[in-house]
């Protein structure tokens, strides 16, 4: 099953134990929207959101995109007023470190990272991305980040929120 903190918005989550970047585990991220109706995504939302209005978050993801997609994958940060995209991710069967940054709007309902198996309104239920790492910090840059099977219980009392954090189910 996929992280706690993780919802699928018109998608399908799995967790993947062949396509993974570090660990035993990675999030496979499968567009489902026959409709065509708007992104398919897997959703991580900050908890303390009302302590980043204001401020430049970051986030950064290895991401998988496999060279037979068909459209366009991204990640991306809401936060119920305005969000911020990353530059497109290459469809070339490789592991990239993905990052963007977004300044938080004052009147924020929330803070999202968005993980896009499909970043565009076209009927789609085959594109699939694999996330592993993900992170999403306050400030203006982030290095990569490969978890630690002990960082769980660290990561989860800090700024930073992991997938890795949550797939012991805690």
């Amino acid at each position: 099953s996929p992280p706690i903190e993780c919802t699928a918005i018109r998608s399908t989550l799995a967790m993947e134990t062949t396509t993974i970047k570090s660990g035993a585990r990675a999030l496979k991220i499968t567009a489902n929207d026959a409709g065509g109706i708007g992104s398919s995504y897997a959703r991580m939302t900050a908890d303390n959101y009302a302590a980043l209005k204001g401020k430049r978050v970051t986030a950064g993801v290895w991401v998988y995109n496999p060279s037979t997609n068909t459209l366009t994958q991204t990640i991306g940060i809401w936060d119920g007023v305005t969000g911020s995209n990353s530059v497109v991710i290459p469809k070339d069967n490789a592991w990239h470190w993905v990052v963007v940054n977004h300044i938080v709007d004052a009147s924020a309902t929330t803070v999202d990272l968005q993980m896009r198996a499909k970043d565009v309104v076209t009927a789609n239920t085959t594109d699939v991305i694999y996330a592993d790492g993900a992170i999403l910090t306050e400030g203006e840059s982030i290095s990569s980040f490969i978890p630690m099977p002990d960082q769980s219980l660290i990561n989860h009392h800090t700024a930073a929120y992991t997938l890795s954090s949550y797939e012991t189910g805690h």
